[in-house]
């Protein structure tokens, strides 16, 4: 069989098979346990808004300046999605501490849903997110982000978070 029937048989397999696209839709469903499935909403932060607060180092090559005209202009595109229905702010003050992986832990600022601080941490070297999923997981993580929620009845995100490799 020639290279190109094998690659059109390939082509005709994977056409065949079933697949499951998931997109859109919510992060989290919240609801009390004994209740049906249809009692169940959608977790979402109660103002539709978020105000992040960011980092006081550096990213990578870019300057704290830098990396805040970074984070500024890349929320004013999502906030300009007409069909967003989130408003996300940019505090005018820092974290009071420049997060690394040798201080992740004691800043509490990474996954603390009790705080008020939504931060944007800037990885400038890769040490946060190689404590957080194992050395060399750098140079495969560019950044994350995620909210943070509380259960059972409000069904409300508190805040969320972001790490950003330089």
């Amino acid at each position: 069989m020639s290279a190109w029937m094998m690659r059109g048989l390939a082509a005709a397999l994977l056409a065949s098979l079933p697949f499951a696209a998931l997109a859109g839709g919510a992060l989290s469903i919240c609801g009390p346990a004994a209740q049906p499935s249809s009692s169940n909403v959608a977790v979402k932060y109660p103002t539709n808004s978020v105000t992040l607060t960011l980092d006081q180092g550096t990213l990578g090559p870019l300057s704290n300046t830098q990396a805040r005209t970074l984070v500024t202009n890349a929320v004013a595109l999502w906030t300009n999605v007409g069909t967003a229905t989130i408003n996300i702010g940019i505090s005018s003050g820092s974290l009071t501490t420049d997060v690394t992986g040798a201080n992740l832990a004691s800043t509490n600022y990474y996954n603390n849903g009790s705080d008020g601080i939504s931060p944007v941490i800037y990885d400038t070297d890769g040490s946060v997110i190689d404590s957080l999923f194992g050395v060399g997981a750098s140079d495969q993580i560019l950044g994350f982000a995620g909210s943070g929620g509380i259960g059972f009845p409000t069904c409300a995100y508190t805040e969320g978070q972001a790490v950003m490799s330089g």
